[in-house]
C-alpha cells in the first residue's frame, strides 16, 4: 500500500466501522506482524508462497465465520420475540465474546431490553451504529425509540 501499512490499514478499516472478514496474504513472517494483524481483526494469515488449496480455506473460513454471526443473531431475534429471554441472552453473551467488533450483539441487546430499559437500549444501539454507520435496522431501531 503506497501511503500506509497493511496493519494501518486494517485499523483505517476498524475507525471506518467497515466489518468485513480480512485475509492478509504476505511474505513477513515474523511473530509480531501475525500478531498484530491478528489482534486488528483478520480471520486468517497466508504467507508467501501459498498454495490454491490454503486460500480457498481461507475464504471458507471467512465466510464460515461470517454465516456464524448472521445465523446466531437469526436464532436470538427468534428466541426474543417468542419471549425465550433467558436463552437469548445466554446466546447474546457468547455473541459479544465471540463478535467483539460486530454491530450485532449491540443491537440484539438493544432489542433485548429495549422495552423496560429504553435508555440502555439506545446506548447500544449508538454502539452498534458507531460500529457500522451504515446498519440501516439499529437506526431505524434508534428513531422509533428517540421519538
Amino acid at each position: 500500500l503506497p501511503s500506509m501499512n497493511g496493519i494501518q490499514f486494517l485499523n483505517e478499516l476498524k475507525n471506518r466501522a467497515y466489518s468485513i472478514p480480512v485475509i492478509v496474504v504476505s511474505s513477513d513472517t515474523s511473530p509480531e506482524s501475525m500478531r498484530s494483524a491478528f489482534k486488528a481483526g483478520i480471520v486468517d494469515f497466508l504467507t508467501k508462497p501459498f498454495t490454491p488449496q490454503e486460500i480457498r480455506d481461507a475464504f471458507e473460513l471467512a465466510l464460515r465465520e461470517q454465516d456464524s454471526i448472521y445465523k446466531r443473531a437469526r436464532e436470538i431475534r427468534r428466541l426474543i420475540e417468542e419471549g425465550e429471554i433467558g436463552s437469548a441472552e445466554s446466546l447474546m453473551s457468547k455473541l459479544f465474546s465471540d463478535f467483539p467488533d460486530s454491530p450485532f450483539p449491540h443491537f440484539l441487546y438493544a432489542l433485548l431490553v429495549a422495552k423496560d430499559k429504553p435508555k440502555l437500549a439506545i446506548k447500544h444501539l449508538k454502539a452498534s451504529l458507531s460500529l457500522d454507520g451504515d446498519f440501516k435496522e439499529a437506526s431505524d431501531e434508534l428513531k422509533k425509540l428517540e421519538e
